[in-house]
C-alpha cells in the first residue's frame, strides 16, 4: 500500500542530490526590502560537487557531509548554511563563480533577464511610434526554423488592404467609408 509519506512533495529537495534547492541572494535594490527577489538555484550531483562547494562556503566547513547519504542526513544543516552565505551575495557573481568551479549552479532567471538579453524568445523590433522596443517572440519552429517576427501594426495601418484584399470591396467603396471615417483611424 502506498501511504502518504511515499508521496509527499519534496519542494525543491532530491531524493537522489543534497544539496539541492535555491537560495535567496541580495535584491537588486540596495535594500532587503525594495527590487526584485533573486535567487540561486543549487544542485549537488556529487561527492566532487560537494568538497568544491565546501571549499567556496566557508560556512560549511563544520559540516562533515562527504557522501550523498550523509548529505541527505544533514541537508536541514547545509540548507541554513547555504542560505545564510547566500543571502547577502550577487547572484550572477555568485552563478559565476560555482560555475566555474564545477558546481552546478543557476541564478533563477526572471522576465527581465530574459527581456535584457537578445534572444528569439525577446527580439528587439523597430516600431515607427515606440522606438525600439523587446517584443515577446514566437517560442515553435516550423520545419526546424523560426518564423519571421514583424513589428505590430500601427492602428489601421492594414484597413485598406483587409477592405480591398479580404472583404474584396471596390475602390469607390473604400474611398467613400474612409471619407466619412467609417474606416481607417
Amino acid at each position: 500500500a502506498v501511504s502518504e509519506a511515499d508521496v509527499a512533495p519534496l519542494g525543491n529537495a532530491s531524493p537522489n542530490m543534497a544539496p539541492h534547492g535555491c537560495y535567496r541572494c541580495a535584491n537588486d535594490a540596495d535594500d532587503d526590502e525594495g527590487g526584485n527577489e533573486r535567487w540561486l538555484a543549487l544542485a549537488v550531483e556529487t561527492d566532487a560537487h560537494w568538497a568544491t562547494l565546501q571549499a567556496l562556503v566557508p560556512e560549511l566547513a563544520g559540516l562533515a557531509a562527504g557522501t550523498a547519504d550523509e548529505r541527505q542526513a544533514q541537508a536541514g544543516a547545509i540548507d541554513q548554511a547555504l542560505a545564510a552565505h547566500f543571502r547577502h551575495k550577487d547572484v550572477a557573481s555568485s552563478e559565476a563563480d560555482l560555475r566555474a568551479a564545477g558546481v552546478p549552479a543557476s541564478r533563477v532567471v526572471t522576465g527581465d533577464d530574459l527581456a535584457a538579453t537578445d534572444t528569439p524568445f525577446f527580439p528587439a523590433l523597430s516600431h515607427p511610434t515606440a522606438g525600439t522596443r523587446r517584443y515577446t517572440g514566437v517560442p515553435v519552429l516550423v520545419d526546424g526554423e523560426r518564423l519571421p517576427l514583424r513589428r505590430p501594426p500601427l492602428l489601421g495601418e492594414h484597413t485598406e488592404q483587409v477592405l480591398h484584399d479580404v472583404l474584396k470591396l471596390p475602390a469607390a467603396e473604400i474611398e467613400r467609408l474612409l471619407a466619412e471615417k467609417a474606416a481607417g483611424y
